[in-house]
């Protein structure tokens, strides 16, 4: 008959027990069983410690701590820190790429001085640019503490994450117009995510057909959930509803799709009759403001007037009456010539007027603030937006001369701004339907310019620089005839003229060049998802 194995210990039972029982009998603490505790919870701390000194070896960056104080003897090799990464290496005959990923104007020996110091340099690396380590290591753009009102997951986080994140986009406008209206309701957070996913989708890849899987799968999400809420009557009238809607006008905008933005927003018109008059939405400011700048956004691509009026009482920092700037000599021998031949139409140089006081308030401020100036969403939509909104108040199914010169000078100032709303992050801005108006109009040859010739020549210089193709071969060969016209010998002088009219040296000087040396951008202004090349982001 067999006999069972003599039972082993219990400590012997295994190694990853997570319980220890300690006997204790008298009341009194005894030093035997203190050092078992300590023993028994200082375990985990040392499997942590020892698993940590493995993972060290795998971060990136090292503390720029030096070896000696010795500060005579230089260093063995570069050290490259988080305050001073690694700069990025280039491959001999790649050159133009780094031009074509640096988006800033370039003087006339720019590229020669841009790149000098990476010929010298070899890499091993099969890419071309090789992009910089994370420069901002140990930063964190998110409040672990916030209540979404979805369930995020990790891609959810990695999107709002790049609406925090400044360095490759201009995404304040952006983030401050919409997350905190999409943080109010489901729909329009999910919304919020779909806009982002398209902005990131941009910038991996320009050229690619916008709306990606990602952000269709998150516009599905937020649909689905607005039509479960319009079929309640209670709901159907509701702010959510109408934030939800004016983000899938935004969304439509965005990828180039009119007819569903114009979908959209009837529907948004509807819902706002119903509720009596946008007046009674001037409680929410979150909602009348996106209102706004969705009317705008899309009112403009099609040259159309807007739906709403300007909520003039939530423009928190418009420029006043002081900001105003006195007229350049040219300017003023203009706006007086026009005013007393067209006095009807004389708002067109009250708007040109006020257009040129924030281009001169905008250049101090690029100065003073080194261009994070463009981050201020709240500066774009109380100044750009209004003067905008205005302009396109002008369209009128009129066809008469003055009417036709009216909306010739309107749609130069409409080209004029455009690549400034590129550099506040607008997105959705495209310029080929204005051009191919303008060409329409002045390709009627409407008369009586001579007392303002000038204005035209301008004109004809905004929308060469805003075209392509044979509309910027059309205007430029105008423009070479307007500028005999006037009497300006050489091309160099005409932005001399044009700076007492409306332009932006930050943009229109390196715009301006390209046209007279023949060479188109090589950023398509039709790109719908496209920023401005001009202190704007580059593609990851």
């Amino acid at each position: 008959m067999s006999q069972d194995p003599p039972a082993k210990p219990l400590q012997d039972a295994g190694t990853n027990l997570d319980l220890m029982f300690i006997t204790q009998t008298t009341p009194k603490t005894s030093k035997d069983v203190l050092p078992q505790i300590r023993k028994h919870v200082m375990k985990d701390i040392g499997k942590a410690r020892r698993k940590y000194g493995k993972i060290q070896g795998l971060f990136r960056f090292t503390l720029g701590v030096p070896d000696s104080l010795d500060l005579n003897r230089p260093p063995a090799e570069p050290h490259y820190s988080v305050q001073q990464p690694n700069r990025p290496t280039v491959r001999d005959g790649d050159i133009s790429r780094v031009n074509q990923n640096t988006f800033m104007p370039l003087e006339s020996s720019g590229l020669h001085n841009s790149t000098e110091p990476f010929l010298h340099q070899q890499t091993s690396q099969p890419a071309a640019v090789v992009v910089p380590p994370i420069e901002r290591l140990w930063t964190g753009r998110l409040d672990p503490f916030v209540r979404y009102p979805i369930k995020m997951d990790q891609h959810s986080l990695q999107l709002i994450d790049h609406v925090f994140d400044d360095r490759y986009g201009n995404t304040p406008p952006y983030r401050d117009a919409w997350l905190p209206l999409g943080m109010t309701d489901a729909a329009t957070f999910y919304q919020v995510l779909s806009n982002a996913a398209l902005n990131l989708a941009s910038l991996r890849a320009r050229y690619l057909a916008p709306e990606t899987r990602v952000p269709m799968m998150y516009h599905t999400r937020a649909v689905m959930i607005v039509k479960q809420k319009i079929s309640n009557k209670i709901y159907a009238t509701s702010d959510s509803v109408i934030a939800s809607i004016t983000a899938f006008a935004c969304y439509s905008h965005v990828i180039g799709n009119q007819a569903g933005w114009h979908i959209h927003m009837n529907a948004v018109k509807e819902i706002v009759r119903l509720r009596g008059g946008i007046d009674n939405f001037n409680s929410n400011r979150l909602l009348r403001m996106a209102l706004f700048w969705v009317d705008v956004g899309g009112s403009c691509t099609e040259d159309i007037q807007p739906i709403f009026p300007i909520p003039t009482t939530m423009l928190l920092e418009s420029l006043g009456a002081d900001d105003l700037t006195p007229l350049p000599l040219l300017a003023e021998q203009l706006s007086h010539s026009w005013n007393e031949t067209n006095p009807e139409y004389a708002e067109i140089m009250t708007i040109m007027d006020d257009i040129r006081s924030f281009m001169f308030y905008l250049k101090g401020e690029v100065q003073r603030t080194r261009g994070n100036v463009y981050c201020s969403g709240e500066l774009f939509a109380s100044n750009i937006l209004p003067l905008q909104h205005r302009l396109l108040s002008l369209v009128s199914p009129s066809n008469d001369n003055a009417q036709r010169k009216v909306d010739i000078l309107r749609l130069g100032c409409t080209l004029c701004i455009a690549e400034i709303r590129r550099l506040f992050g607008i997105m959705g801005v495209i310029s080929s339907h204005q051009a191919a108006k303008l060409r329409a109009l002045l390709e009627k040859k409407t008369q009586d310019w001579e007392p303002f010739a000038l204005l035209k020549t301008w004109v004809l210089a905004m929308g060469a620089m805003e075209s392509r193709g044979c509309d910027r071969e059309w205007f430029f060969a105008e423009l070479g005839k307007s500028r005999a016209e006037v009497g300006v010998g050489r091309w160099e002088c005409l932005p001399d003229k044009f700076r007492q009219i409306l332009w932006f040296d930050d943009v229109h000087d390196q715009m301006f060049l390209e046209l007279c040396n023949g060479v188109d951008p090589f950023i398509a202004v039709d790109h719908f998802l496209g920023g401005s090349r001009f202190g704007g982001y580059g593609p990851l």
